[in-house]
């Protein structure tokens, strides 16, 4: 099963996920985490965090979805990814790209899925 975590600066993660919800309806909170990083937090703590919803599924993919490459969600997701072979890492997140995983994570079958789904949401930006 592909499962999904949405880590991010301060709660941003559940911001989006709420935004989603919005839009495209409840969703499974056992399949879609939203992992905040908080003020006090420390590398250490938020890479604990999502280390236990990773450990919890142990046949389960993961993608997680940071909101900036570089940053501290994404350093912890990304030494994750280094001892989990099933742990993807995804940077940029935003709500269309949000909104097509949900949709489609029935059917994802791998990172190439995700791949076209990253290139799709960024078909959605204008600048007028």
């Amino acid at each position: 099963m592909n499962r999904f975590i949405l880590a991010a600066h301060g709660r941003l993660g559940e911001a989006f996920l709420e935004s989603a919800e919005m839009i495209a309806g409840k969703q499974d909170r056992e399949t879609v985490f939203a992992v905040p990083f908080l003020p006090d937090d420390s590398l250490d703590c938020l890479t604990c965090r999502l280390r236990a919803i990773i450990e919890k599924y142990p046949q389960d993919q993961f993608y997680i979805v940071c909101d900036l490459k570089g940053g501290s969600p994404f350093n912890a997701s990304f030494l994750l990814s280094r001892k989990f072979s099933r742990v993807h890492v995804i940077a940029g997140l935003n709500l269309a790209m949000l909104l097509e995983v949900l949709l489609q994570r029935e059917t994802i079958q791998g990172i190439e899925d995700i791949t076209k789904i990253v290139d799709n949401s960024k078909t959605l930006m204008y600048v007028i």
